[in-house]
């Protein structure tokens, strides 16, 4: 149970992270010279869950940011 609780705060955190990012790009529109960073993100581990003995499904443990991109265009 606290597994889960684990990758949904995982997700939150990068999400968040990403939205730092936006609101920076926001605040600095009018600035001369500035170039737009542009986060990517990326999958955590994943194990297998024993689904009636058998049958095995790949469970994810979250994203993580992995990194900022800055845009040239």
């Amino acid at each position: 149970m606290n597994i889960s609780f684990y990758t949904g705060v995982s997700g939150l955190s990068s999400y968040q992270e990403g939205m730092n990012m936006i609101a920076n790009n926001v605040a600095n529109v009018n600035t001369v010279g500035y170039k737009p960073v542009q986060a990517s993100f990326k999958d955590l581990l994943y194990t297998n869950m024993d689904i009636n003995g058998d049958k095995k499904l790949p469970v994810g443990h979250g994203i993580r940011l992995a990194g900022a991109n800055l845009s040239f265009k």
